[in-house]
């Protein structure tokens, strides 16, 4: 009989430095599979190990062994360490400065394929999606105190609100915190749904294109309560819309050359940041963040040799940009001094490192009559 157990855990060194808040669905009385479960191993000699908080439960069948945390765990939380220590923890911000698109701190770093640690509050608007059990799954955006934005296919295995949780104001997946959101509603796009339930009649999506097996890849979460913002939690500005050819306001999307078929602002001060794969490991502790250039829907289909829609945007070179577990997280663009959702992550190479394919993204600004016409609705 199979019961589902919270377990709390400790990973430590010769003394406690990070807590690991996890959930497994275990079978009583088998304890030999538990540490497994976690991506441990037992042995005696661990540089960390993980620990349960309730002493009588046994994470090894001997009780000589340890649960030894795997060597990337160790890494990651000394070099997190190391980049905490050196970076400053004072926001710029007042904590009661709950303007949109506004971050705390100067984002800096490479790429998150290999790439460098954000710091604390740089992004407040991402968020993370998990399972009820705690497992991590998918980034998201912030775009309201109780709307996020994501991917739609996301939730294409695990389709009910109570199986999800949201996080906010993380910057480190597994160091505790109490921002722990449920889900009142997620809302698919319409168009997402007739295409998968099309491509599911066929009972085989193997001769469909990555593009059309992610059209309108976009949905909106409704959190069950409005989140408290602060410095570390804000939401990010949605693109401004249109106001018709003959307005000129500040901050207008316009494209800024008919070769070019992007809006000023999504030619910007472009990121993305997530907690997916990286180069060193199959997924990073710590939330990372790329910079890099846009790509319109046009040049994106040379690079990929077939026909890409307006609905979507591309960045990077194949070879920095998102990867595995990055999905649904943001592609944030600065223009005027404040960012913008640009777009969403949604598909990519396998590999993540392939030269002259860039990264797809759903184009946000192509749905904000979508967005609107939800979040506004009483």
């Amino acid at each position: 009989m199979l019961k589902c157990l919270q377990t709390t855990l400790l990973l430590i060194q010769k003394q406690p430095v990070l807590i690991l808040f996890l959930f497994a669905g275990i079978a009583l009385g088998e304890v030999t599979s538990l540490c497994r479960l976690f991506r441990g191993d037992c042995g005696r000699n661990c540089t960390y190990e993980f620990v349960h908080r309730w002493e009588e439960v046994r994470l090894c069948p001997d009780p000589e062994d340890k649960c030894c945390a795997p060597d990337h765990y160790a890494d990651q939380v000394q070099s997190q360490s190391l980049t905490t220590a050196s970076v400053s923890t004072t926001p710029t911000a007042s904590a009661t400065d709950t303007s949109c698109g506004i971050s705390n701190f100067s984002p800096r770093g490479k790429r998150i394929v290999g790439g460098s640690t954000a710091g604390r509050g740089a992004w407040p608007w991402q968020i993370s999606l998990r399972l009820f059990n705690g497992r991590y799954l998918c980034g998201g955006t912030l775009i309201s105190n109780k709307w996020v934005l994501t991917a739609a296919h996301c939730f294409k295995r695990f389709g009910n609100e109570s199986q999800w949780r949201v996080v906010v104001g993380h910057q480190n997946l597994f160091v505790p915190n109490s921002s722990e959101i449920r889900i009142k509603t997620i809302i698919k796009h319409h168009r997402y749904l007739r295409r998968v339930k099309q491509i599911s009649s066929t009972g085989n999506n193997n001769n469909e294109s990555l593009y059309n097996q992610y059209l309108y890849d976009i949905a909106l979460v409704e959190l069950m309560e409005s989140v408290v913002l602060n410095p570390y939690v804000r939401p990010i500005c949605l693109p401004p819309e249109p106001v018709g050819p003959r307005c000129q306001r500040v901050n207008t999307p316009r494209r800024r050359s008919r070769r070019n078929d992007l809006y000023d602002f999504e030619m910007g001060d472009c990121w993305v940041t997530g907690w997916g794969a990286n180069k060193e490991t199959r997924a990073s502790l710590a939330l990372r963040q790329v910079h890099g250039q846009t790509i319109d829907h046009r040049h994106c289909s040379s690079y990929w040799n077939t026909t890409l829609g307006s609905k979507i945007l591309c960045f990077g070179d194949g070879t920095t940009g998102p990867c595995s577990g990055d999905s649904g997280s943001p592609l944030s663009c600065r223009s005027n001094g404040v960012f913008y959702l640009a777009g969403l992550v949604s598909w990519g190479t396998e590999e993540c490192e392939m030269s002259g394919y860039p990264s797809v993204f759903t184009r946000v600004a192509a749905y904000l009559r979508w967005i609107r016409r939800h979040i506004d609705s009483p």
